[in-house]
């Protein structure tokens, strides 16, 4: 129970981080670093896209690692014959 508990408590705040992570976009200016590296390409737009579609990934990741963990969870409670614990 503990280990399911701090499992679910550690997706939750990844989940939280990752929408933190979108709710504050976009992370580079357009011209930061093409100006940085001299070029007059589209870099930071790249890692906008980027990095939202990894925060995205995170939320999707952590949400099914919550609903397994949960799932597991009450699928043992219920294999034991006192239904307690």
């Amino acid at each position: 129970m503990p280990i399911t508990a701090l499992s679910i408590v550690a997706d939750l705040l990844a989940i939280a981080t990752a929408a933190a992570v979108l709710a504050h976009r976009p992370y580079f200016s357009d011209v930061f670093l093409p100006e940085l590296r001299g070029e007059g390409g589209d870099v930071g737009k790249a890692l906008d896209i980027g990095i939202g579609i990894g925060a995205v990934a995170v939320i999707l990741v952590c949400a099914t690692a919550i609903v397994t963990a949960a799932r597991k969870f009450l699928g043992h409670r219920q294999d034991r014959p006192d239904g307690d614990r």
